[in-house]
């Protein structure tokens, strides 16, 4: 009888072994599987507030260099409709001065531009070209092609245009006369990537808007603004430093995908980004 109650007993104790044993690994299973769920859970959240944030930020960034743009685009463009009623309505000995003042205006009244330009097509203006060949801001061809710009220290210089009929192109593959030549080829406005230029005696990096002046449809030549990339170069800094401390990498991209600005500076219109993605991606990034 005791050797039955003992087996009794026995299994009732194995039984409620593996009935511990059974619930101690659940819950182990349970609780790494909440952990897991948890985890997963506060790293989606996390990511969908960090981009959330970071669109909100973009797109605030996105306005300001619409903004900007859309300014340089007006200047350009309102320069241009008053520069053929000038030339429709004035005579001609009195247009390279008065476009002259104009064109220095356009800085005077706007501290942030580079430069403001115009380029005409031979004796297209005032038919006097001859006469003013190899006189200030002007070359051999004696065409307009006053260039009014403004250095980082904010002095202002007057210049003659140059490359305006260069079809080559820039290292980075902007077409040197491509602010020019676009225009002229296609009659319609052009927003260019960014590419060097000699701002007195100086390489600056800068993009360019530049609209066609026209008679009847009849192509006459350009004006426009320049536009430094500084402020750009100061947004990526911003941007970098709220989103990742100052220890990230912000692109600024063009259309074309050209590396407009980035701020560690290194790549500013040298680059395009897919060039720059693979390079990361290779683990061969550049280094200043």
């Amino acid at each position: 009888m005791r050797s039955i109650k003992q087996k009794i007993a026995l299994a009732a104790g194995l039984g409620l072994i593996a009935t511990a044993a059974i619930l101690m690994a659940f819950g182990l299973y349970s609780t790494s599987n909440t952990k897991e769920f948890v985890s997963n859970r506060v790293s989606q959240l996390l990511e969908k507030s960090a981009i959330s944030s970071l669109e909100s930020l973009v797109s605030d960034r996105a306005s300001v260099v619409e903004t900007a743009l859309q300014d340089n685009i007006d200047t350009a463009r309102t320069t241009g409709k008053i520069f053929e009623v000038l030339r429709a309505n004035l005579g001609s000995e009195h247009l390279r001065d008065l476009f002259v003042k104009i064109l220095r205006a356009n800085l005077d009244n706007n501290p942030t531009y580079l430069g403001s330009y115009s380029a005409w097509e031979p004796n297209a203006l005032d038919g006097m070209d001859a006469l003013y060949a190899n006189t200030e801001a002007h070359d051999a061809s004696g065409r307009f092609i006053t260039y009014w710009n403004r250095d980082e220290t904010g002095k202002i210089s007057r210049q003659a245009l140059v490359e305006y009929e260069s079809d080559a192109k820039h290292a980075n593959g902007v077409r040197k006369g491509g602010w020019y030549l676009g225009p002229r080829e296609t009659g319609k406005e052009s927003v260019l990537d960014p590419f060097p230029y000699i701002v007195q005696g100086k390489t600056e990096w800068l993009t360019t808007i530049s609209v066609p002046v026209k008679e009847n449809n009849k192509f006459l030549g350009v004006s426009g603004t320049d536009l430094r990339l500084t402020f750009l170069q100061k947004m990526a800094e911003d941007v970098d430093a709220k989103i990742y401390g100052g220890k990230g990498d912000v692109f600024i991209i063009s259309y074309d995908g050209l590396v407009v600005c980035q701020q560690r500076r290194r790549l500013n219109g040298r680059q395009s980004i897919e060039q720059r993605l693979a390079q990361c991606g290779q683990g061969h990034a550049q280094r200043a």
